[in-house]
């Protein structure tokens, strides 16, 4: 029975950090990209989590602060407060369409935090059942840790990948996951 819990709870695991959709970029799987940009997961104030693999194999990874209709703009630190981005605290990039290869949306994993609030949950569960507490904790404890782990799975996000990109490809339908999807703050309009 412990073995089984054991070895439901790693499958969880693995298949919760490790949860990926590959999307080919072409005429026939545009509809499909949109579907799955509608369902990523950005936070309020910041933008999309991308890397991006360049022509010459290069990754550069970052928040998308802004999209252009030649390029995707880049700040190498995720969520960087406005002050830090005015004042250049951290490198901003500008990557040109025509050089992105592959595109990579990161998704977010609950599992680790499912595992731990369902152990923790197991425990205080086990301990007011007023029964003898390793019994309580042989028994609350694996459950509390698999129901964490489901429930960590069913809310984490899966990271998409973007290839076979045809070249000179707009990225426009990407706006609604940069940080700036309308308008461009000034010190953005300066980096060209």
């Amino acid at each position: 029975m412990k073995s089984s819990i054991i070895i439901v709870v790693l499958e969880l695991i693995s298949v919760g950090c490790s949860t990926t959709t590959y999307l080919s970029l072409t005429e026939n799987d545009k509809e499909t990209v949109r579907r799955e940009l509608n369902v990523y997961e950005k936070g309020d104030y910041v933008g999309a989590e991308v890397t991006i693999v360049l022509d010459s194999g290069k990754e550069v990874e970052g928040e998308l602060l802004s999209v252009r209709d030649s390029a995707l703009i880049l700040c190498t630190e995720y969520a960087a407060t406005e002050n830090e981005l005015v004042n250049s605290v951290y490198p901003v990039t500008l990557v040109k369409n025509y050089v992105i290869k592959e595109l990579t949306f990161e998704g977010s994993s609950y599992v680790w935090t499912g595992i731990a609030v369902g152990a923790l949950a197991g425990s205080i569960a086990g301990g007011l059942t007023g029964k003898e507490v390793g019994y309580a904790a042989l028994l609350f404890f694996p459950l509390g840790i698999v129901v964490g782990s489901i429930t960590g799975y069913a809310l984490s996000t899966e990271e998409f990948i973007l290839y076979e990109i045809p070249a000179g490809y707009r990225y426009y339908f990407f706006k609604d996951l940069a940080r700036y999807e309308e308008v461009e703050p000034e010190y953005l309009n300066l980096i060209k």
